[in-house]
């Protein structure tokens, strides 16, 4: 089947399973050997996504801020959370049963959230042929299934996959807008070397680009996100920029080469980019 002849269901389909991949990879890295994916299934409507939750549940989340509304939710069980939590920190999954999570695992769950919606939104990006734009991830505790779809809002569209994390069962819920499968459907996105190939000479760029971008007289600007620290340790900034420029040399190809290799290598080279924002970039306000 074609791209002109995609229905809506395999637009979804299609979706679902790019950006499933994406987060798994992330996880897989963070908890080796405990994770497992489903296939994507659609739902009825963006309520019944949310339906039959376990509680208490901790849900990551990000949404598209580019004029569209939707997003990504992943939930996992309270001990699904402590369990990759334990995992990332190269330790057995607990065994009682805690109420909420210790600091320590807060943190590590806010780590995988960052890396897991940024791996997502470059999936999506790489199935739309766009860059989506998305909110700074948010995470809560669902203690009532039933009103956790308010909490997201609605969409024309849903998905949900089911991953197993250290056998817990998770849900990944994608809200989707229709202009996402409008977009598709119509046959506007394919695997383009070429343009896979000009991305990564912008990155190059970037990379080469970014030890020079910050000298001494650059510490304050109009509404600038670079954080004070990037000029407190300017070689570890420098090292990270340089780290970043290999990951995208070292991705380049694979990235040219498939669909596939190019959803792998955009998952490496958002790690890298993350490894630096996390320390030298401030949040929105």
């Amino acid at each position: 089947m074609g791209a002109t002849d995609m229905t809506p269901r395999d637009a979804l389909m299609r979706l679902g399973a790019s950006t499933a991949e994406a987060i798994a990879q992330v996880l897989e890295m963070f908890a080796p050997g405990k994770v497992t994916v489903g296939d994507p299934v659609t739902a009825v409507d963006s309520k019944a996504a949310f339906h039959g939750l376990r509680v208490p549940a901790v849900a990551m989340s990000v949404s598209y801020v580019d004029g569209v509304t939707g997003g990504n939710v992943f939930v996992m069980p309270l001990q699904g959370a402590r369990a990759l939590a334990a995992a990332m920190m190269g330790e057995a999954p607990p065994e009682d049963e805690a109420t909420e999570l210790t600091e320590l695992e807060l943190s590590a769950v806010g780590e995988a959230s960052n890396q897991m919606m940024a791996a997502a939104a470059g999936a999506i990006g790489v199935v739309l042929g766009q860059e989506i734009e998305i909110s700074p991830p948010d995470i809560q505790v669902l203690d009532d299934p039933a009103a956790a779809a308010g909490i997201y809002g609605s969409s024309p569209h849903a998905t949900t996959t089911t991953f197993m994390i250290a056998g817990e069962a998770c849900r990944l819920i994608q809200l989707v807008p229709n202009a996402f499968v409008v977009r598709m459907v119509k046959g506007q996105t394919s695997f383009d070397p070429a343009k896979v190939d000009a991305a990564f000479n912008q990155w190059t760029e970037t990379a080469q680009k970014l030890p020079g971008l910050f000298p001494d007289n650059s510490k304050t600007g109009d509404k600038t996100r670079a954080a004070p620290k990037i000029w407190q340790a300017k070689a570890d900034f420098d090292a990270k920029a340089a780290a970043f420029g290999k990951v995208v040399a070292e991705n380049r190809d694979k990235a040219k080469a498939s669909l596939d290799g190019l959803k792998v290598a955009v998952a490496a080279v958002g790690k890298a980019c993350d490894n630096c924002h996390e320390d030298y970039r401030l949040p929105e306000q």
